[in-house]
This record gives C-alpha cells, sequence and structure tokens, in this order.
C-alpha cells in the first residue's frame, strides 16, 4: 500500500514525497541490488542508489564527528578485538576472489550523565560493575529516559 502512496506523490512532485528517503534507507541498510534500486526509482518507489549511498555516507560521517567531539570532551571507556571477515563471490570471474580481511572492531560507551558518572579505574572494577548490573533489569521507563538524551 505504502508504495502506490509513493507512486502517486511522485507523480505529484517529486520533492514533496518525504516517504522516498526513509524507504531507500532502509532497502539500503538491506543490501538491495543495484539493478533493484534502479527498477524502483524508475517506478516512483525510491530514489537512486547513488543517492542512498551518499545518504549513509553523510550520516555515518556525522556520528563519527559527534562521537570525535564527545571522546575529546567527556568520560568513555572503550572495547576492542580482532575480527576476520570473509569476502565471497557470487560471480566467479578472473578478478572476483574471496578473501578474508583481518582488523580491529573497537566500541566507544560514553555515559548519557557525564557528570554522576565515574568510570572504573580497573578492569576488575568495570567487571564487579558490570555483574551487578546484571542482577537488576533494565525498565520500559528507563529505555525511554535513555533514549530521550540527544548524543
Amino acid at each position: 500500500m505504502s508504495f502506490i502512496i509513493c507512486q502517486a506523490a511522485f507523480s505529484r512532485n517529486h520533492l514533496a514525497n518525504k516517504m522516498h528517503r526513509p524507504i531507500s534507507l532502509y532497502l539500503k541498510a538491506c543490501g538491495t541490488s543495484v539493478k533493484a534500486f534502479d527498477t524502483m526509482s524508475a517506478l516512483g518507489v525510491t530514489l537512486t542508489q547513488k543517492w542512498a549511498l551518499k545518504a549513509v555516507e553523510k550520516l555515518a560521517k556525522n556520528k563519527m564527528n559527534t562521537l570525535v567531539n564527545r571522546v575529546k570532551t567527556t568520560n568513555f571507556h572503550t572495547t576492542h578485538d580482532n575480527i576476520n571477515r570473509m569476502f565471497r563471490v557470487s560471480h566467479q570471474r578472473v578478478g572476483h576472489n574471496s578473501h578474508f580481511d583481518s582488523g580491529t572492531a573497537a566500541t566507544v560507551f560514553i555515559p548519557p550523565d557525564e557528570t554522576n558518572y565515574k568510570l572504573p579505574e580497573t578492569n576488575e572494577e568495570f567487571l564487579k560493575k558490570a555483574v551487578e548490573g546484571a542482577k537488576t533489569s533494565i525498565t520500559s521507563h528507563e529505555i525511554q529516559e535513555l533514549h530521550a538524551v540527544e548524543l
């Protein structure tokens, strides 16, 4: 049903339809192929794959800049681990070889309220706090409060 609404809004005015953007970003996140994007763009359901790629890159860049600024000004904690990622090939051609890439993945934890939160000095303190936190479950009200915090 939403596709019909998108097509009707696109045929009326391609700048007025606000559904193209979230649908395009969702399909990009799902890994939709370029050919499918081109087809849906021609039908007026989504924007182009190139637009979706630029939008994802812009969102990632903005979030990384925000993270860098927060890391410079607040307390934070990180965790990291080594990863191996396999790239598989769907077409068997000379230049398409499957291979592994190795790297390091890290996660930065920034508490929502910097004034009331003190980072543990040692890893043992951190693990002790994690065990204490696992004993009590978070409520839906606390989740809504965390969601309201701007990062």
